[in-house]
């Protein structure tokens, strides 16, 4: 779907203060859509998409051990970036002066097999008591590295037991597992104009659209009817709440003074609120 009728499906939302990518996604199914009518006096059953993906570990390894999970993720394309990233730093620093007998002085610039012996002895460290684990010049390294970077991006939350941070936007499967990520980092988060949470979830899910995958998501950024609209018109299925203020909402069902234990629904094609 292109910018343009991304921005005409999400006319009179209230939008947030960022910016989403595209999809050319296009639903095989016949499918109700909603449009401006809502009603309150049906009670059909939502349509449902069936999963047609493959589900599960989409690699192959040599066998079960352990480590062989972990390359998934370090692989010696990722290992090179951080010892390049290391050494970088280190130089970086040395040549803009150190103090008498920094233990930065007698640097050498390290390697991927130094750096993956680093990792096995962090890891095993969780797992045995040793008296004392003396690692020199990388551990220092990269405690300055981690401790003393400036992010022109990072976010501040006076809600939060660390104020400072930064934001990443995930997309888990049901029991955690992290499929997809965006880290946040101001403008040109997502390349095009269209509204910023509306441009995340696509740039997260366009990889698993026409599949009839299910996403659940909650009201903090991401979900709003032209978002399931979106969804739908793309085989995905949507489990979430509603801000209260988004202005595509049914608003009988925003205004509806409830007691414990009432309900109230309202359906717009294959939208259904509750």
């Amino acid at each position: 779907m292109d910018p343009d009728t991304i921005n005409d499906l999400l006319d009179g939302i209230q939008e947030s203060n960022h910016t989403s990518s595209d999809s050319d996604n296009i639903s095989e199914h016949s499918i109700g859509i909603a449009n401006d009518e809502w009603r309150y006096d049906t009670n059909s059953v939502p349509h449902t998409f069936e999963f047609t993906g493959n589900p599960g570990l989409q690699c192959n390894l040599l066998n079960d051990e352990p480590y062989n999970y972990f390359y998934i993720f370090f692989d010696d394309e990722l290992y090179n970036i951080i010892v390049t990233c290391i050494n970088t730093r280190a130089n970086n620093i040395i040549n803009n002066g150190l103090k008498q007998n920094s233990n930065l002085g007698r640097w050498k610039d390290i390697d991927v097999d130094e750096f993956k012996k680093f990792i096995g002895l962090t890891i095993i460290m969780g797992f045995l008591k040793f008296l004392t684990l003396l690692v020199v010049d990388m551990k220092i390294f990269c405690a300055a590295y981690v401790f003393t970077i400036q992010l022109r991006f990072r976010q501040y939350n006076p809600s939060k037991a660390h104020k400072y941070g930064i934001n990443f936007f995930e997309l888990c499967t049901y029991d955690g597992f992290v499929l997809d990520l965006v880290i946040y980092k101001g403008k040109g988060t997502i390349e095009n104009d269209t509204p910023f949470t509306f441009g995340i979830v696509d740039k997260l899910m366009s990889n698993y659209f026409g599949k009839g995958h299910t996403s659940y998501m909650d009201n903090y950024y991401y979900n709003s009817i032209p978002l399931t609209k979106y969804l739908l018109e793309n085989n995905t299925n949507v489990v979430g709440t509603l801000r209260k203020n988004w202005k595509e909402n049914p608003k009988e069902i925003m205004n509806a003074n409830l007691k414990k234990g009432e309900a109230i629904h309202a359906e717009n094609g294959n939208i259904h609120v509750l």
